[in-house]
């Protein structure tokens, strides 16, 4: 050993390093500790997707009661439609249906909006069928 006091200290630094290295396992140990492979879980099944199918509800649960503003009226002339108040998770199919077999009606478009008031659907009817006739039998004048 040299009396240098810079060398005379990393010789023990350098010794200690490889009594490390040496106390170190290989990688191939830590391989072997790997956890087990995992048994195959069963594929789970997909979620049905919506087809647009409705099951047949009540139309009374469907529809709550009709809208009746200025705004309405007007559309009623205009666009030969009626608004009307329906249940938040209907749907469009669903309220169609209702509609047409309530009144008897051909139901051409629904549109839908959600409003603080709750789910508003405007029902534009179609073919020969009347917005004013089914608001005279319904009593929206």
């Amino acid at each position: 050993m040299s009396t240098d006091p810079k060398t005379a200290k990393a010789a023990p630094k350098t010794e200690k390093a490889k009594e490390t290295k040496a106390a170190k396992p290989a990688k191939a140990a830590k391989a072997s500790k790997a956890p087990a492979a995992k048994p195959a879980k069963a594929a789970k099944a997909a979620p049905a997707k919506h087809t647009g199918a409705q099951t047949p509800i009540d139309p009374h649960l469907v529809l709550l009661h009709p809208m009746v503003t200025e705004k309405t009226m007007r559309l009623m002339d205009e666009n030969n439609s009626l608004e009307f108040l329906v249940r938040r998770s209907a749907s469009k199919p669903q309220i169609k249906s209702a509609i047409e077999g309530l009144f008897q009606a051909q139901v051409e478009t629904v549109n839908t909006r959600i409003t603080k008031d709750g789910k508003r659907a405007i029902v534009k009817f179609g073919g020969e069928t009347s917005a004013e006739d089914i608001g005279m039998r319904i009593g929206v004048f």
